[in-house]
């Protein structure tokens, strides 16, 4: 009598095969962990550099594994691979992300300073002064100025007060 082994299938979602099959692969990185474009096509049976037909199947595993799997991976520009992400790499990418929004919203504010609100109705007015709150809150907050003064009065507690706050 012969045996055979159960083949385990992944089933999430709606998800096409080539997005399960390289979710399985990705879910496994650790940080520092580099995987070639040739690599993946094996994986999942499509090219998946920029531009290619499997790169959005990729590009949706991605954002599956870092959602429910605590696993970033980023493609590295001009070297046809994607690399797990450790804390330094994520921090630096959040930082120039950041650094992106900053420079956005600065440009939004002068757009909407320069729109005016004479010739709006009171409802668009309404939405005018809605959106010119929330892009200078956000300017604000991603200031230079504010980030200094953040990490400037960050301090680490001690452990006295780390654990008083369980203690309560």
């Amino acid at each position: 009598m012969g045996t055979t082994q159960a083949k385990r299938l992944l089933v999430i979602g709606n998800y096409r095969k080539q997005t399960i099959d390289l979710i399985g692969r990705l879910m496994d990185g650790t940080p520092g962990d580099v995987l070639a474009d040739d690599e993946l096509q094996s994986v999942c049976g499509m090219p998946t550099g920029t531009g290619q037909d499997g790169y959005p199947y990729l590009l949706s595993a991605i954002k599956y594994v870092q959602r429910n799997g605590n696993v970033v991976w980023k493609r590295v520009r001009g070297e046809g691979c994607i690399r797990c992400c450790n804390a330094e790499e994520i921090i630096k990418t959040a930082k120039g992300a950041v650094g992106g929004i900053r420079r956005r919203t600065r440009k939004i504010a002068r757009s909407l300073d320069i729109a005016g609100t004479q010739e709006l109705t009171d409802d668009q007015r309404r939405e005018a002064n809605t959106l010119a709150a929330q892009v200078g809150t956000l300017t604000m907050m991603t200031s230079r100025k504010a980030v200094k003064v953040i990490e400037e009065r960050q301090e680490m507690p001690s452990r006295e007060k780390l654990l008083a706050v369980f203690m309560k």
